[in-house]
């Protein structure tokens, strides 16, 4: 079972200071010895196990401060921009690993040496160059990478989800009766949006339905199919569709479009027929 860290910086040093209260207040056995590294204390086994302290939890408070290992919610910086809080996983010895979730929380490419089945993937066997600031007081990482390992806002395939299945049914509906001495009014009229989500497509069918004093009429305004493609940017559109970005009035049309996706474009321009 994976513990979970969500104490502040005073909440790891305290659980330290009492290990090594507990095994200096046994005069009777060895006492714990700073060694020449700064922030590096060893504890004796023996005065920890007499006090009911699990040994290894000195080994785990033995250098300075550190994320429990397990999965861990922090607030993450990449290149100094924050991307909000993130579950981070960190190892035994509190080093980051950085899954896959995480490398699409912090916006990153995910490099062609990623492996799923490495235990704790490391970014710097990616780009030697990654630099991170682990804070687990403040329950914060801050990461420094390349610019090349950083992806475009919006234009990753991999920060969207694909496949699945959805129907949809929308409807506006409108009736009107009036009678009189001389002549009376029955009308009805019905604008309907049908369709479905089918792995990475969608199709949609628009049609109104109307009646008049018994004469009823349906017309079809748009069927088609349709597909984002996010490695090119742009969306296939198929069937009886309307132009986009037209110069002309041109209407209904049957027949096949391509314009840039506007999702992945950043809102930098407008569309364009391609």
């Amino acid at each position: 079972m994976q513990a979970r860290n969500h104490s502040p910086r005073l909440f790891v040093n305290s659980i330290r200071l009492l290990i090594m209260i507990g095994v200096l207040a046994d005069s009777t056995s060895g006492l714990a010895t700073e060694s020449d590294q700064a922030n590096d204390t060893t504890f004796d086994v023996q005065a920890l196990k007499a006090r009911g302290v699990d040994p290894r939890m000195g080994e785990l408070f033995r250098n300075a401060p550190r994320f429990l290992p397990g999965e861990t919610t922090v607030a993450l910086t990449v290149n100094g921009k924050g991307r909000g809080k993130v579950k981070a996983r960190f190892d035994q010895s509190g080093m980051l690993c950085a899954d896959k979730s995480f490398q699409k929380a912090a916006g990153l490419l995910i490099p062609s040496s990623f492996d799923e089945n490495t235990p704790c993937f490391d970014l710097k066997t990616a780009w030697p160059q990654t630099e991170w600031h682990l804070d687990p007081g403040e329950v914060r990482v801050d990461l420094v990478v390349p610019p090349e390992a950083v992806a475009a806002p919006g234009a990753l395939d991999q920060n969207w989800n694909h496949g699945g299945f959805a129907g949809m049914f929308n409807y506006d509906a409108s009736y009107l009766d009036s009678a009189g001495s001389a002549s009376g009014v029955n009308f009805m009229q019905m604008n309907t949006e049908a369709g479905f989500n089918l792995s990475d497509w969608i199709v949609r069918s628009r049609q109104t339905y109307s009646r008049l004093d018994g004469a009823s009429t349906l017309n079809y305004q748009a069927a088609y199919a349709q597909r984002s493609f996010a490695e090119r940017k742009q969306v296939l559109q198929a069937g009886q569709i309307s132009l986009s970005n037209s110069m002309f009035g041109t209407g209904q049309v049957l027949g096949f479009q391509m314009f840039p996706e506007a999702a992945l474009q950043n809102n930098w321009g407008g569309r364009g027929v391609g």
